[in-house]
């Protein structure tokens, strides 16, 4: 699902760039304008659906969408938003509302871990008990 409008020259140019001169690496230009590697989701998933909301997971390599991308979804079909997301590399989750494009309440934190009793045991998120359930998995 590609999301986010891409420019031709940068996708020729490619994701190192070097190709043209005067045009971005895509990795430079994509994180400079939606903050994100690669302007579309992964694993795009339908997870539920009412009359008056659906909720859409979907993964991004490394971190979430800047803010203003999804404001502007939220803008853009006058709606209200929220957005979870969760990165175990970096060790950080969040939580924002948007109103009709405006952002109006924002939770953010460091993941929290259960500590394995053995070897062969992985740790495995328990918190914030905010993001816990909120997100499809959390990413890394």
């Amino acid at each position: 699902l590609t999301v986010l409008p891409t420019r031709l020259d940068v996708e020729v140019n490619g994701f190192n760039g070097g190709v043209l001169n005067g045009v971005p690496s895509a990795y430079h230009w994509y994180t400079e304008q939606y903050g994100v590697k690669w302007p579309v989701g992964y694993e795009v998933n339908i997870s539920s659906q009412g009359d008056n909301f659906i909720q859409v997971d979907f993964d991004t390599p490394w971190c979430q969408p800047e803010s203003d991308v999804i404001a502007e979804l939220s803008r853009r079909f006058s709606c209200t938003l929220e957005h979870w997301y969760a990165e175990q590399g970096c060790d950080f989750c969040g939580w924002q509302l948007y109103e009709r494009g405006e952002l109006v309440d924002v939770l953010w934190g460091e993941l929290e871990w259960s500590s394995p009793t053995d070897d062969d045991e992985l740790p495995e998120v328990t918190g914030p008990a905010w993001i816990v359930d909120n997100v499809a998995h959390y990413g890394g």
